[in-house]
């Protein structure tokens, strides 16, 4: 669930709906089996996060905070439950081969040739074996873990002028 826009212009309750979808649905159901898991000594629990998570980008500033929360629960609940033989895994994509960003067929094929989006099948066969081998975080494509590397030396300045580019900041304050 996503929806590119200025924060505050987000209708309340879609943006409910995302908390809830991102944040409050996963950490109820690792709660819920995760203590199963424990007490059998033995499961896997895969969470779908993203490379937005390291980022606060104007425009999807809600969904990377609910996937920064879901990488940083994971991590922490594969870190607990790792000596009770449950492996957590947070799968960090960035863009997914899926309708989500309205782009035509060509151009889908396009940013999957180049490494900027991945096909689905492939990103769930690396989470898969990215939890079985007991992985907390994995960030699927050399493309993802290069701009991750690069991140922290962004400075904000150039977020907002890319955030003015894609209005979502006004060119004057």
């Amino acid at each position: 669930m996503y929806r590119f826009g200025k924060t505050l212009d987000i209708e309340r309750d879609f943006t409910a709906k995302m908390i809830a979808l991102h944040v409050l649905t996963p950490t109820k159901l690792c709660l819920l089996f995760g203590k199963d898991m424990r007490r059998q000594r033995h499961g896997y629990i895969l969470n779908m996060s993203s490379v937005t998570a390291w980022l606060a980008y104007p425009g999807i500033n809600v969904y990377g905070a609910t996937k920064c929360y879901l990488k940083h629960f994971s991590r922490g609940l594969h870190t607990e439950l790792r000596d009770y033989g449950v492996n957590v895994t947070a799968v960090c994509p960035g863009a997914v081969d899926t309708d989500l960003y309205n782009l035509n067929g060509k151009r889908r094929r396009l940013l999957v040739r180049l490494g900027i989006m991945l096909p689905p099948e492939k990103l769930a066969r690396r989470a898969i074996h990215a939890l079985f081998r007991g992985k907390a975080v994995l960030v699927p494509g050399l493309l993802n873990r290069l701009v991750l590397a690069l991140t922290p030396l962004i400075p904000h300045s150039v977020i907002r002028r890319g955030a003015r580019r894609t209005n979502i900041l006004p060119l004057h304050e």
